[in-house]
């Protein structure tokens, strides 16, 4: 008899698991954040600034993204936190303090669209969300030639992306 341990890595190394499609919501204004569909499910967010209302799904490699994120917790959670540290410059958020230090707390043209992820096997969930928010940060630094503006990166790193 297998042991139920050994049983669950044997049944996970032999299922094949269908990836989610990868389709953000259209962008909400950030004050209307908590009506983003499953908005109550853990996922990979962004956040852009627009001067003008943007239509349609939200493209994670817009150059007016100014952070992408992910949450094993719910996405409203996690936006009350970003929201708590962009308007006071609080902690508990870091692309929060950013966006405070960067914007000082003006989310009038702050939009947000969602990635919420439901659809897979318990155990799985949190890697992708992990790769899906490294391979849109790496995706949008591919086409930007830069991190967005709220996304930290360490002094070294912040050399890489000038030379």
């Amino acid at each position: 008899m297998i042991p139920p341990k050994s049983a669950k890595k044997l049944l996970l190394s032999t299922i094949r698991i269908t990836e989610p499609e990868l389709t953000f919501s259209h962008w909400t204004v950030w004050n209307h954040r908590n009506e983003v569909k499953n908005s109550n499910l853990p996922g990979v967010y962004i956040l852009a600034r627009f001067k003008s209302v943007p239509t349609g799904t939200a493209n994670p490699k817009d150059i007016q993204i100014v952070y992408i994120g992910q949450t094993s917790r719910t996405l409203k959670r996690r936006w009350s936190e970003f929201n708590r540290s962009s308007l006071k410059g609080n902690t508990g958020h870091a692309g929060g303090r950013m966006y405070w230090k960067k914007y000082k707390g003006r989310v009038k043209n702050l939009y947000v669209a969602a990635l919420p992820v439901k659809e897979l096997p318990k155990g799985t969930r949190m890697p992708y969300i992990w790769y899906i928010e490294s391979k849109l940060i790496w995706e949008y630094v591919q086409k930007n030639g830069k991190l967005p503006s709220c996304n930290r990166a360490d002094k070294k790193e912040k050399k890489d992306f000038s030379s």
